[in-house]
């Protein structure tokens, strides 16, 4: 059994029969839950969300799946790969950018494994397993048609909703927060005087600040006193539970569970009022705010209001802030699509 569990998998690729040093190599399901375990301790460092790590994991146990538990690493070749790559489009699709998210899931590991040195030699994977092009994600993106909301679509919204959706819902297109992101700024980071949010972006650790209009403003005044639980404690939103209106926990089974509150309410809000949009989540509200702030003419001031790296390239070391006159200005013409027939200040 040993010999058939070393050999196999050779044989059945049609590769010579290892040597006993080959034979001794880590096997794919080895190197996966050591990169797992790795990835586990930035989890626990608050440096990875429970939720990817769980992404992460429920793609490994595809790959096992599909190439073999105690298929030596060293005995994968491009043609596995391909086969593989066949059996993620039947899975999860042909759309491009979640192939290119699982695919590049899928690599993490064998580059880790090498760079770590938890396997001798790089892992050639071939032309067929990539992430999919700029150009295919653009066909795809324009096949969708429109990706945004109009002025009219986002005034509806906030007419329409509860006081800690409309407060949201300013936030998401006054400065392009997400859902989450709306769900964990701290109370610290909001000074309402002044009319400023300044705080990192969590994603990508890059400093972030937005002015406020004036009816964002008001919105989260307007907010309930909520007592928090400890995990939602110093946020500036809370459910009247006292929890995060975003959350993910474990239950008894091991299954991860997705508490979006922003992004249900979000949905059943936009078809009742009769928004039809596709894949018009509460994210395209950030799209739509970055759409809109592109004619302001000032990327650089839009990249700090979304929490993006400013400049391009070698830039990035050099520009260090914006001032805050450029960052109104984009906010302002923001306010003044949404709100053509008031004008005036942003703030």
């Amino acid at each position: 059994m040993r010999r058939y569990v070393a050999e196999w998998p050779y044989i059945e690729r049609g590769l010579p029969l290892p040597t006993d040093a080959e034979v001794s190599g880590v096997t794919l399901s080895g190197l996966l839950n050591l990169w797992l375990d790795d990835r586990r301790q930035d989890v626990d460092a608050d440096r990875l969300k429970l939720a990817t790590w769980r992404q992460y994991r429920d793609v490994a146990e595809f790959m096992v799946d599909r190439l073999g538990r105690l298929t030596p690493v060293k005995a994968l070749r491009p043609t596995d790969f391909a086969t593989l790559h066949r059996a993620m489009v039947k899975k999860w699709g042909a759309s491009p950018s979640v192939l290119s998210r699982v695919v590049t899931v899928a690599r993490m590991p064998f580059k880790w494994g090498w760079e770590s040195e938890a396997i001798p030699d790089a892992v050639r994977m071939g032309p067929r397993f990539k992430i999919a092009s700029k150009a295919d994600k653009r066909e795809k993106r324009h096949q969708r048609g429109r990706q945004v909301f109009t002025a009219a679509e986002v005034r509806n919204l906030l007419d329409a909703s509860s006081v800690e959706l409309r407060a949201a819902i300013l936030l998401g297109v006054n400065g392009g927060y997400s859902q989450r992101e709306v769900a964990e700024i701290e109370r610290d980071a909001v000074d309402l005087n002044a009319g400023w949010i300044d705080h990192l972006r969590a994603k990508t650790r890059q400093p972030r600040r937005v002015p406020l209009w004036k009816e964002t403003i008001a919105a989260i005044k307007a907010l309930p006193n909520n007592e928090p639980e400890p995990e939602a404690e110093g946020l500036l939103f809370v459910t009247r539970n006292g929890l995060k209106y975003v959350r993910e926990y474990v239950n008894d089974n091991d299954k991860l569970i997705r508490c979006d509150v922003f992004g249900s309410a979000f949905g059943k809000l936009r078809r009742s009022i009769g928004i039809d949009l596709d894949h018009a989540g509460f994210g395209k509200l950030r799209a739509t705010h970055r759409t809109v702030a592109d004619a302001a003419g000032d990327a650089n001031a839009s990249q700090l209001i979304m929490g993006h790296a400013l400049g391009e390239g070698v830039e990035e070391a050099y520009i260090r802030t914006i001032d805050d006159d450029r960052l109104v200005a984009v906010v302002k013409h923001v306010h003044d699509w949404l709100w053509p027939e008031e004008g005036g200040d942003a703030k």
